[in-house]
């Protein structure tokens, strides 16, 4: 079975440069590299620690001048390049990023860890087309994630709020989520002293759920 971050990287275009924000251990970079995936690129992270680890990691790219860290919040500082890849970040926090950058990249790779529906309307409003946004399961966990590329795109609520692909084409991790969220609500359901109005958001979740399970 693929690991996470072997998953993101089959989604990732053969590009010239790449950004890691947040690149943490700097796995993504590396398979990345050895994958011919892009051939330059740069790591950054806020925290100093963590980007020293990916240093590490990716010592002999650094020494070759391939591989260009940088501590830093987002993108700043970082000049422009032909791909960005935030993995592992809240959806807030990945929207404020783009929002914040000088620059757009051509690709994005995102896997947002919770709001993803917020990254889908800046994608829209930043004018980037989604390529591929769906839910895959590894390791107890589910993520999500989007593949987007400058263009116009239009989606639909459900879109918004599920995800282009899940939608289309109903994948099993997103399948196998949304089931999983539907034994939890029916959970709610049967306990007591819940109010009125929180029974019917959880009848409305489940409404929406039962259109694809």
């Amino acid at each position: 079975m693929k690991s996470r971050i072997e998953i993101l990287v089959s989604l990732l275009p053969s590009v010239d440069s790449l950004a890691d924000v947040g690149c943490d251990h700097g796995q993504l970079t590396l398979l990345a590299l050895e994958n011919k995936k892009c051939k330059r690129a740069v790591i950054s992270d806020v925290s100093e620690k963590c980007l020293l680890k990916a240093q590490t990691l990716l010592k002999n790219y650094v020494d070759l001048g391939v591989v260009k860290s940088i501590c830093t919040d987002g993108l700043k500082g970082i000049e422009k390049v032909d791909l960005v890849v935030i993995a592992g970040m809240g959806g807030e926090e990945t929207v404020a990023i783009l929002n914040n950058s000088n620059f757009l990249p051509t690709h994005l790779l995102l896997q947002p860890m919770k709001n993803p529906e917020k990254v889908r309307k800046t994608l829209l409003s930043l004018g980037y087309f989604i390529e591929k946004d769906f839910t895959f399961f590894i390791g107890e966990k589910y993520y999500d994630v989007i593949k987007a590329t400058i263009g116009k795109d239009n989606l639909t609520l459900e879109e918004l709020e599920f995800g282009k692909t899940n939608v289309r084409e109903k994948p099993v991790g997103f399948i196998k989520k949304l089931n999983a969220e539907k034994e939890l609500l029916k959970g709610v359901l049967q306990k007591s002293g819940v109010s009125e109005s929180s029974m019917a958001e959880v009848l409305k979740r489940l409404e929406k759920i039962e259109k694809y399970v």
